[in-house]
């Protein structure tokens, strides 16, 4: 080994091994609770997206209690969330990942099992938006229609 590469794994060592034995997590714990993402989110891992709400509360169940969308994940146009409602006194995951921009998430008429479906808007990047329906499936809510709203159909252009 020559001299120069002998400097470099140790440069590695004493600058990378550190990093990585007090890196942050950048996976929410497992599995999703409320307290437990929560704590997840104290580490800063989300702060290269702190655009971004880390909470948005929205009544999709039509009880007039709030449910809990709790941020898992940050990219570009968005956040991925865990959805959460109040069972008595503790948080029932029922959600595990629903993609959406700066909260753009809304209730719509359509009940399933006595849920609301619900629908939220993540920006395309293309000036449009990509469009994912919910729907609750007597368990949990799940993907129910998935497509994107163009620029051109968003302005009624061909």
């Amino acid at each position: 080994m020559t001299l120069m590469r002998r400097r470099l794994t140790i440069l590695s060592v004493i600058y990378v091994v550190p990093g990585f034995l007090f890196a942050q997590p950048s996976e929410p714990p497992s599995p999703l609770t409320v307290e437990g993402i929560r704590e997840w989110q104290k580490t800063g891992v989300l702060e290269p997206w702190k655009q971004w709400p880390k909470e948005i509360k929205l009544d999709v169940c039509g009880d007039r209690r709030p449910e809990l969308f709790l941020a898992t994940g940050g990219f570009s146009r968005g956040m991925s969330y865990a959805l959460f409602t109040l069972k008595g006194s503790s948080w029932r995951l029922i959600a595990e990942e629903v993609d959406c921009t700066a909260g753009m998430v809304d209730v719509l008429s359509d009940e399933h099992h006595g849920y609301h479906d619900f629908v939220a808007f993540q920006r395309s990047g293309r000036g449009g938006f990509f469009v994912r329906v919910f729907s609750w499936n007597g368990q949990k809510y799940t993907p129910k229609a998935d497509w994107e709203l163009s620029y051109n159909s968003l302005y009624d252009r061909e």
